[in-house]
């Protein structure tokens, strides 16, 4: 009996770790995924940022024109200008409100 007992629990025990593995592998896929979907977001914002320095280079914008130029929120329009004006590759005239504009550093 006691032979029958263990054998079934070698069983339970193999398909437990067979469970665990599959579960593993599902949760690295999912994690790659993950850092592709980050790899890729990091590539857009890079683009995004990139238009708007060309557009800068036109003429002064002001958030409100980039989101509507990029098609993107003036919430994201004025994170990605934040960025620009941190990497010191623009800066920002006029410290609040409609009149803040974003120029080229020249």
């Amino acid at each position: 009996m006691a032979w029958i007992l263990a054998g079934r629990r070698i069983k339970e025990l193999r398909r437990e770790i067979k469970r665990i593995e599959h579960e593993k592998e599902e949760e690295e896929k999912i994690a790659f995924g993950i850092e592709e979907f980050n790899h890729r977001m990091r590539e857009v914002i890079e683009v995004r940022k990139q238009k708007i320095l060309e557009m800068l280079a036109e003429s002064d914008l002001n958030s409100t024109a980039v989101a509507e130029k990029l098609e993107i929120s003036c919430r994201t329009a004025r994170r990605y200008l934040t960025e620009l004006v941190e990497e010191r590759k623009i800066i920002q005239i006029a410290s609040l409100g409609p009149a803040v504009r974003y120029t080229l550093v020249r």
